[in-house]
Formats: structure tokens, sequence, C-alpha cells
């Protein structure tokens, strides 16, 4: 490993330091991390001429990051929706906090200040996320390693430990355009800089149904000849992708989840993941976001993959950016 900076980034409206954390490998590739929210700020890539690319969607002041969204965040408790904000968990109804319509949605890692330490190329950070936040039973010790190889990955691993039975569910929500942004993202109107053009593969031959406030409904649903086939590259185009892909031959190990690159800049990324599903979110347009996770409302499908953690189990997922 290169270099590793640390530096101060910016004061929250409550008075709070917060820092960023640079790590720089061999080839010039450079990922810096927030203390907030665990947020991935920027992540510079060498292009095919060799010069160096931001990827990511991220901004240079707190104001930015404060006022809402989860650019770049580490995502928990529970990522994505849990209908009506309730589930059954040996017996009994756990009931969570109402934010996104009728729904629970994400928690609030993205407006956490997470302690990191740095060593061999990788910024470790935890927290200690306390029995009842957003309703959650169990205080849960996470642990969130970022990691910067000398082959131009990132490995994103997730780790954590509960004193009760509870769920979990942690991705990171990184918006991604290989061709470039700006360090402050708001300086690029969405009229000049979108990613319909970037090619993309999703590894998978199903997807989850959602509603019109992108909650699943349970259904299972082939990607065969619909607007969610995209196992043969080709265009993301300019539809509102929210949905999650299940990706095929799941076992818990590392598998191919999707393939993207930037047109322009010649970026190429596979996205490698233990995680079962990937939400595609298109929205922001100037980027996409690829969270990797179990799937939404798992704790009430309890035909899907379990998100259950006990006391003495171990949570452990990883995802890994390899740029070519």
């Amino acid at each position: 490993m290169k270099s590793f900076v640390k530096r101060k980034f910016d004061v929250t409206k409550d008075g709070r330091d917060i820092f960023v954390y640079t790590l720089e490998n061999e080839n010039g590739m450079k990922l810096s991390v927030l203390d907030y929210g665990m947020r991935i700020q920027t992540l510079y890539v060498p292009d095919e001429d060799g010069d160096l690319v931001n990827v990511v969607m991220g901004f240079d002041k707190m104001p930015r990051y404060e006022g809402g969204g989860c650019y770049g965040a580490l995502i928990g408790r529970f990522a994505n929706r849990i209908k009506d904000a309730k589930y059954v968990l040996n017996g009994e109804e756990v009931k969570l906090t109402v934010n996104d319509h009728t729904n629970y949605i994400h928690g609030n890692y993205e407006h956490t200040v997470f302690d990191i330490e740095a060593s061999d190329g990788k910024l470790t950070g935890t927290y200690l996320s306390p029995a009842g936040e957003f309703g959650f039973p169990g205080n849960l010790n996470v642990k969130a390693t970022y990691e910067l190889t000398e082959d131009n990955e990132v490995i994103l691993t997730y780790e954590a430990e509960t004193d009760a039975p509870t769920v979990v569910n942690i991705t990171n929500h990184s918006y991604l355009n290989l061709d470039g942004m700006p360090e402050n993202a708001d300086e690029v109107s969405k009229e000049t800089v979108n990613v319909f053009a970037h090619k993309m593969t999703v590894n998978a031959d199903a997807y989850l149904e959602a509603d019109d406030i992108n909650m699943v409904t349970g259904k299972v649903i082939p990607v065969e000849g619909t607007d969610f086939d995209f196992r043969t590259e080709r265009e993301i185009g300019g539809m509102l992708y929210d949905h999650n892909f299940n990706i095929n031959g799941y076992d818990g190990t590392l598998k191919k989840a999707v393939e993207l690159t930037g047109p322009g800049s010649g970026i190429k990324l596979e996205l490698w993941t233990t995680q079962p599903g990937v939400q595609v979110y298109t929205g922001a347009k100037k980027a996409v976001a690829l969270e990797t996770q179990h799937y939404p409302d798992g704790p009430n499908h309890p035909e899907w993959p379990s998100t259950t953690l006990l006391p003495g189990e171990t949570y452990r997922e990883q995802t890994v950016y390899k740029f070519i």
C-alpha cells in the first residue's frame, strides 16, 4: 500500500469534527471514507488512458450529507424496506420506526459517526447499535472493513454480533458513474451527466416485484421478456429501476452479481458479493446504486434467505468492487 492519510473534513451542525481517511495503492487508485456513516466520499480509479477518475457521487461539505440521502453510506441495521414497519421473530411481533410511507427503510447508520482504525490498506469502523434503535431488539456490535488492494479491488466486509435475537441486513449505498463525477456532485446537472449509456450485465434470472411505493409484493418474477433482463450486456437506459434482483446460484459464497462499463472512460467494474440480492437504483439519474443485500422485507418471508442473527453467531457478508 502506497499511503494512508487522515485529515479533518468538516464539522457537523452540532459541532462534531468529521474526518476523512484516504488509502492509495501503488497504481494511484485512491479510496476516501468519512467516519460519518462510513461513507465512501471519493474513489479515484485509473481509466483506459491511465488518468484518475472519481467514480462515486460525493460532496465536499457536511451540510449536503446531513441534509439527507445515503450517498456512499453504510446502511443498517436493516437495508431496504420492511412492510408496515413490523415483523414476527420467535413468535413475537417487533414494531419498527415508520420512516417510509407506512414502512420502515434502512435505519440510521448513514448518520452515525463510526470509530475508525487504519492498518495494512484497510479502514475498520465500529459502532454499537443499541437495543431499541429503530425498534430492533438486541445490542448489535457492528464492524465494517473497507480494504483497497493492489489489484484495484475495494473489498467491503460487514460483521455483527448481538446479545438478543434480531435481524440484520447491511449494505453500502454508493452511487456509481464510471465516466466520472466531481468531488462535489452538485456541480453537475442531471441534464449533462447521466448513466443511461453505461452498459450493464446482472447475473439474475429473476427479480422481486414491487408496488407503487417500492415495497416488494412477495412475487418473484422471471426477467425473461421484461425490461429487467440484463443477463446479456445492454445499456441501462432511462427507465427508473428501484428493484431487487435475485443473484443466480446464491449459496453464501462470493458470486459475480453485476458488470458495469463506462462508455467514456472505458472503466469496467465487476461487482461480487456473498449476498443473495442486489438492489439496482437509477433514480439519481447521474449515477446508479448497486446495493448488495438480502431481500427487502425478508423477515416477513420465511421462504427467502434468512436475516435472523442469534447470540453466539457472527453475521458476515462481503462485497468486492473489482475495477478492470
